[in-house]
């Protein structure tokens, strides 16, 4: 209808005009902003935050426990469900505070850069970046889900953070890395506490 495609120009030009007032030099990209229809009053913005698929991570030097050819597999399929979707997709980077300021985290060797927005977080909830939580609530997001690594810190923090701020949090198990799946258990009953929806 009009009125939808008004409102998804109008999230289109808040995302612009939010990237101009320098949120991490992010811009849309190509891939748009999710636009689903609620009835007829409504209108419901999804995102999909990729949380920390980085190749210091994943790379062939990195020391971790993680299928990284297939969980890179998994969440390029689910982007690329999402590019066809116009969800609008996220990346977030992980830079600990003790890190110098030279080094710059770099996504995974294969993985789908789908956008061109980008966040970096100090912390394992992606919402202790208050540019995310601003540019999410400026484009009406009312719905995210996290994929990437580790499900037992960053991933799960992230979920319950979402939740925290009024989201709903979706949490993709498919395209999740988990290296203790024996100490999940205990961030899965939190999630699950908080009413964060698995699929």
């Amino acid at each position: 209808t009009r009125r939808s495609s008004d409102l998804l120009q109008k999230r289109r030009d808040l995302c612009i005009a939010a990237s101009a007032e320098g949120i991490k030099a992010v811009r849309p990209g190509r891939n748009g902003i999710a636009c689903k229809k609620q009835g007829t009053d409504g209108i419901e913005m999804k995102a999909l935050l990729v949380i920390d698929m980085q190749e210091n991570y994943l790379g062939k030097n990195a020391k971790s426990h993680y299928d990284a050819e297939g969980l890179i597999q998994n969440i390029n399929r689910r982007i690329a469900e999402c590019q066809e979707n116009k969800e609008l997709i996220i990346y977030i980077v992980n830079r600990f505070f003790y890190q110098r300021k030279a080094f710059r985290p770099q996504l995974a060797d294969g993985l789908t850069v789908a956008s061109e927005l980008l966040f970096e977080k100090q912390h394992a909830d992606c919402f202790s970046n208050p540019d995310l939580v601003r540019f999410l609530e400026e484009n009406s997001i009312d719905e995210v889900e996290v994929v990437g690594i580790d499900g037992q810190f960053c991933v799960g923090m992230s979920a319950l953070g979402a939740v925290k701020h009024g989201l709903t949090a979706v949490y993709n198990s498919d395209c999740v890395g988990i290296k203790n799946k024996a100490g999940f258990q205990k961030m899965k009953d939190r999630l699950e506490k908080a009413k964060v929806v698995f699929i």
